[in-house]
């Protein structure tokens, strides 16, 4: 009997279904599975759909599989785990999330700071590209623009700087070892424009500090300051007025 490790997720791009299929065995242990399986989350995001099926049949063919279960039937089997990855990451958009955690792997940021440079990150793709990064709202705060989601997930950190995330943190695609969180841009829908926008970004900005920063989108007729109301709470900086007014902002 042959035992058959069949991981399947969606292409809703291409609209079917697309699987990895092991068979286990001396050159495909459970271990080697469990690392794929652990890539493929990392790199797609802890939420993506991945079916798991263990199925036994008396040989080693991926016929054998749709004899023993018609499910499998219409399956698109993908031959490599990049591959794999490369479709499943088409569907994928980025968060605020997930650009922050990046440039902190690069250089610490209190949350003010981290706020800052995502927002220009933002800013500068939205008017090279006329496309969002991330769909996270960004709001005018007394302090400048913030995107509340990112706000609550450093929230406790206070003025302290976010130094929790692990900087030496890679994976290996290809046989190259990368930074972790930049295979996640990579791996999103657009990822090497986005990469290759956020590095020219970082690039400009990383040397200011936090304070520098806010003097910068406190600029007047900013975005910031063309959106801000102290009399109002939650006026979003929308994207009409970022690529009307961003170029304020540069260095």
């Amino acid at each position: 009997m042959f035992t058959h490790i069949i991981l399947i997720s969606s292409s809703y791009m291409q609209g079917k279904r697309i699987a990895l299929h092991y068979v286990q065995d001396k050159n495909t242990s459970l271990e080697n599975i469990k690392n794929d399986i652990f890539k493929i989350r990392h790199l797609c995001g802890e939420d993506i759909q991945l079916a798991i099926h263990k199925i036994p049949t008396e040989n080693e063919s991926w016929e054998s599989v749709i004899k023993k279960d018609t499910f499998f039937s219409d399956i698109h089997l993908i031959s490599t785990l990049n591959e794999f990855i490369t479709e499943v990451s088409k569907d994928r958009k980025l968060k605020a999330i997930d650009v922050a955690k990046f440039i902190l792997s690069i250089k610490p940021y209190t949350n003010l700071g981290i706020q800052k440079m995502v927002y220009l990150c933002y800013a500068d793709y939205l008017c090279n590209y006329s496309k969002k990064m991330f769909d996270d709202k960004i709001y005018a705060y007394p302090y400048g623009p913030v995107i509340s989601s990112l706000y609550k997930s450093f929230k406790s950190y206070e003025k302290n700087k976010i130094q929790t995330l692990d900087n030496d943190e890679t994976i290996i695609i290809d046989n190259t070892e990368i930074n972790a969180y930049l295979a996640r841009v990579i791996f999103s829908k657009d990822g090497i424009e986005v990469a290759t926008s956020l590095i020219e970004t970082l690039k400009k900005y990383l040397n200011y500090s936090a304070s520098q920063l806010v003097s910068i989108t406190h600029r007047k007729n900013s975005p910031w300051d063309v959106i801000y109301d102290e009399k109002k709470f939650n006026q979003v900086i929308s994207d009409k007025t970022i690529e009307d007014y961003h170029y304020i902002e540069s260095v």
